[in-house]
């Protein structure tokens, strides 16, 4: 689940890689805004003004230790 990106979140991020202006070239993570992440997504953030918005745990309702 920490490496899962939701279909809204997935659109978001190819609808920005398409209207990127001045990006020729990226490689970039995609994931939700989980809260437990496997990679980083900033490089997205500042390349493509990515922001995801589902968190997989809270959508998925998997238990989270505490």
């Amino acid at each position: 689940v920490s490496m899962a990106v939701t279909p809204r979140d997935l659109n978001q991020l190819l609808v920005r890689c398409i209207e990127a202006e001045d990006v020729s070239f990226a490689i970039v993570h995609g994931l939700s805004n989980n809260r437990f992440t496997a990679y980083d997504v900033s490089t997205a953030r500042a390349l493509l003004g990515y922001a995801p918005q589902d968190d997989a745990f809270e959508l998925f309702g998997h238990a989270v230790p505490s």
